[in-house]
């Protein structure tokens, strides 16, 4: 038979508040402090004195009226924790969350033509307001008339990725983000006093060598424009001299370039030397206009990266709340009955960046500890009020909503009898320390190491949480999105 939900709990280390030191019962915790609790003593546990604990508890001793003085306590779930009927201990570090990247690159552009980009969107809140119905948003676009009658017709990729960018983003939904990106480099020559004819080489990554030859009184001028011609002469780059002694490069084919690729300048006895190299790697494209410009025939991607839902402000208890504010992209290019509107003969989707749902942040362990308060009456047994639907005023949090925290988890079962009858309950508590707390973690998870020896021990692997973690952009941040 299928076992119950849990019923669970949630206990929130409050800062830097140090274990409860062993020996002592729990009515000497201070406000704050967390002690862990042999149930047939009574009195608090240490490391050294666990091994011969069968039956435990947690409790933090709290004032509901945000003073000094105890009049309440947050435990553990049921009236105490049997070791050997524990079935899972486990730690999840605090990781930022960070927004889903699609680029549509490798493309070309005709004048005069639809293009046309299918993007299907998906987030709690959708599955909230449309079930599991396919939420589609299609953005096309026309390029500019083509001019004069051409067999061939010309057109230009930036002025497409420029037109795209400016459909995306005035969608009022605002759940994408559209940005041109090109993987750009560059090289600077400094010609000799006098220049050697000869040859040099420049190489772009695992490419071959590229030759350039050299003549007796060439200027740093002259080496740049015969080096941008000869980078050129591979279709996979477009480069471009700008007139005084750079070279910037444009790797025009293939997904966006994530580590680095080496410029590599080689002299020969030409008496050219290098100045500054910027290796090739994606790069953010400011303005595609003057990018245009500074690369003729050089085509940038067009990058789309979802819009993470931002968190929401509330007093007492969040009735909006959604658990997954990550959206995701399925991007297409889209069809009409005949061809796919443009992009019909080339072009690429990728991703670069997949989604990262955000964990241990303050505003989502404050939804787990209201919901758990139902099981303890607090501020009831019903989460809402039925009549209207809203939550109940005068719930006491204890979890910093802005904060980010590790946590560790326990799930166990319950085994009691009475009368003729046997039970077993299925319960979790979570233990949820703020980061940068990490005496107390590293004391707290030492007690629980040693009671649960039939488990990997955990503390070690609370050391390794890295609360600094930076992924990229779209992470939800209390800090900056005012949680009340």
């Amino acid at each position: 038979m299928a076992k119950n939900n849990d019923v669970y709990t949630i206990i929130p280390f409050q800062n830097d508040n140090d274990l409860m030191n062993a020996g002592s019962p729990k009515s000497a915790l201070t406000v704050g402090q967390v002690g862990i609790f042999d149930y047939d003593t009574g009195l608090s546990i240490d490391a050294a004195g666990a091994g011969s604990v069968r039956k435990f508890f947690i409790a933090m001793a709290v004032d509901t009226t945000g003073g000094s003085v105890v009049n309440d306590y947050v435990e553990s779930a049921g009236t105490h924790i049997q070791k050997g009927l524990v079935s899972s201990y486990n730690v999840r570090c605090y990781t930022p969350g960070q927004s889903q990247i699609i680029d549509v690159q490798n493309f070309t552009a005709s004048c005069d033509t639809q293009y046309a980009l299918k993007v299907e969107l998906n987030n709690d809140q959708k599955y909230m307001n449309y079930g599991y119905n396919q939420l589609t948003k299609t953005f096309v676009v026309k390029t500019s008339c083509c001019e004069g009658c051409e067999g061939c017709p010309s057109g230009d990729c930036a002025e497409l990725v420029s037109l795209l960018i400016a459909e995306v983003n005035a969608d009022e939904d605002a759940l994408i983000v559209a940005s041109a990106v090109a993987n750009i480099g560059s090289i600077q020559f400094v010609a000799g006093a006098p220049t050697v004819a000869g040859d040099f080489t420049v190489q772009v990554g695992t490419d071959l060598a590229v030759t350039v030859t050299v003549a007796g009184a060439d200027t740093a001028v002259q080496i740049a424009a015969k080096a941008a011609a000869a980078i050129t002469a591979n279709s996979k780059y477009t480069a471009t001299s700008d007139g005084v002694a750079t070279v910037s490069i444009v790797l025009t084919d293939g997904a966006a370039v994530t580590v680095a690729q080496a410029i590599v300048f080689t002299a020969g006895t030409t008496a050219v030397t290098s100045g500054a190299i910027v290796n090739v790697i994606s790069t953010a494209i400011a303005d595609v206009a003057v990018f245009a410009v500074a690369n003729p025939g050089a085509c940038p991607s067009l990058r789309l990266t979802s819009v993470t839902e931002a968190i929401k402000q509330y007093c007492d208890v969040n009735t909006m709340y959604y658990h997954v504010r990550n959206t995701t992209l399925t991007v297409s290019f889209a069809q009409s009955n005949t061809s796919s509107l443009g992009f019909d003969c080339n072009g690429t989707i990728a991703v670069f960046q997949d989604n990262v749902m955000s964990e241990g942040m303050g505003y989502d362990m404050a939804n787990i500890e209201y919901k758990a308060g139902g099981f303890t009456g607090k501020p009831s047994v019903y989460r809402t009020g039925t009549m209207l639907g809203v939550a109940f005023q005068g719930f006491s949090s204890l979890v910093d909503k802005a904060g980010v925290y590790n946590k560790i988890d326990i799930t166990y079962d319950l085994e009691s009898n009475s009368g003729w009858l046997d039970y077993k309950n299925n319960l979790n508590t979570s233990i949820v320390i703020p980061c940068g707390n990490d005496a107390a973690a590293a004391d707290f998870a030492a007690v629980i190491d040693a009671l649960l020896t039939d488990f990997d021990p955990k503390a070690d692997d609370l050391v390794t949480c890295d609360c600094n973690l930076n992924l990229t952009s779209g992470a939800a941040s209390g800090a900056v999105d005012g949680l009340g």
